[in-house]
């Protein structure tokens, strides 16, 4: 598999494709297993403060990194911050514009799978963050 197809496999999944073991904190891609998504505990999660995440009702906020892996190699590390105590995952946005480009939002809809994920949008609207599409 190329990188390019990788990718692609992750952003044009929805999170009805994925599969979630709450034991290990794993998401597997149902249509290829090699695909996962886990989240790292390697790395402590660290107090996060920017003025956006104090529009939550938690004003307090921690880095949350997530390891993209194929056949178990990490193929890359996806960043987030755990906003309105751990209840939504929010990729780091363009500090300028306040956005989020659509292969983040792709994927934060699949690790939000498990953690209300429903209410990204809502997540993104109240921290006046948008989507490039």
């Amino acid at each position: 598999m190329r990188y390019e197809e990788f990718k692609l496999a992750l952003i044009n999944s929805r999170p009805g494709d994925w599969l979630y073991d709450h034991d290990t904190s794993v998401y597997v891609l149902k249509d290829n297993i090699s695909i996962t998504i886990d989240s790292d505990i390697t790395v402590p999660s660290e107090g996060f403060s920017e003025d956006w995440v104090s529009v939550y009702e938690d004003d307090i906020a921690y880095e949350k990194f997530f390891n993209l892996r194929y056949n178990g190699v990490p193929i890359e590390r996806f960043h987030t911050v755990a906003v309105d105590g751990f209840r939504v995952f929010i990729p780091y946005p363009d500090k300028e514009r306040m956005t989020i480009t659509e292969e983040q939002y792709r994927i934060a809809d699949i690790v939000n799978l498990v953690y209300n994920g429903p209410e990204l949008l809502d997540y993104f609207g109240r921290g006046d963050l948008s989507v490039v599409i």
